[in-house]
């Protein structure tokens, strides 16, 4: 953590943490093993039965009384830096422990920092798009900050999809509009799908109409079954063949349409 760029201020990293308001019980996030606590956001089928960890990335701020902020992109990162540390095993417990640590004071220190140096660089890469004009150079900002962020965790990223239609973008475009009214594509799901399957690890972004979301994969060995992670809703373990249908239910889940979608398969640096 020792190599930041300038622009990345000591300033920004202490905002990494900052004092919330006070928070009641209810706000606060249950233990990570107890999936069945009323606390935690219902989940539907396929998710439900294949919960291995329950996370709340606003909920876990609430334990510490720290003011919520999204840093999905600084988890997904932390989380795939555990996997590829050989912390990978699909169990409960494993997986209660992943969501423990991520949630601890130490892990939301990490994940916070993450996060604020994605938005520093993303803020850097767009004013540079805005002084060289050009859809590649706008829409390639979140990718580049993401790519930099990763390299504090010691982790390589690469971008795998692209669209055939709009070679401009930096993504797969998967829904199909029709005037007001969009529809996911499911061809668009089942390429997502394969790539994730063929990467074998690393972070899936889901762009949205205003806003981005990052969730973390993993292929067991086997190739049969995937664990995911998703900042809002914990760990979960899916047979690979249900991967698209699983993917559209975590978009429901977290009110984020698919418009646009990544797969960044990661290795150690």
């Amino acid at each position: 953590m020792n190599n930041l760029p300038a622009r990345l201020t000591s300033t920004a990293l202490r905002a990494a943490v900052k004092a919330g308001p006070l928070t009641t019980n209810e706000d606060q996030m249950p233990d990570p093993g107890q999936i069945n606590d009323t606390r935690w956001k219902k989940l539907p089928e396929p998710l439900a039965s294949t919960t291995l960890a329950r996370f709340d990335q606003d909920k876990c701020t609430a334990n510490h009384g720290i003011s919520k902020r999204a840093m999905c992109f600084g988890l997904s990162l932390s989380w795939n830096s555990m996997i590829h540390g050989g912390q990978e095993h699909p169990t409960p417990y494993a997986s209660a422990e992943r969501m423990r640590f991520l949630g601890a004071f130490e892990g939301v220190v990490h994940a916070r920092t993450l996060q604020n140096f994605y938005r520093s660089e993303h803020k850097f890469q767009l004013n540079f798009a805005r002084e060289n004009p050009g859809v590649t150079s706008a829409a390639m900002a979140g990718t580049r900050s993401l790519l930099q962020a990763a390299e504090l965790k010691g982790l390589s990223l690469k971008p795998v999809l692209e669209d055939k239609t709009l070679s401009d973008l930096p993504f797969l475009i998967a829904c199909e509009q029709q005037g007001r009214y969009r529809s996911v594509d499911d061809k668009a799901l089942k390429q997502v799908s394969d790539a994730m399957i063929s990467s074998g690890k690393g972070v899936l972004a889901i762009y949205s109409d205003n806003q981005a979301h990052a969730l973390g994969f993993s292929i067991v060995k086997d190739g049969k079954n995937t664990l995911l992670f998703d900042p809002n809703l914990g760990e979960f373990q899916v047979e690979s063949t249900t991967l698209p249908y699983v993917i559209e239910s975590l978009s429901d889940t977290n009110r984020l349409p698919l418009i646009g979608v990544q797969v960044f398969a990661s290795h150690l640096r």
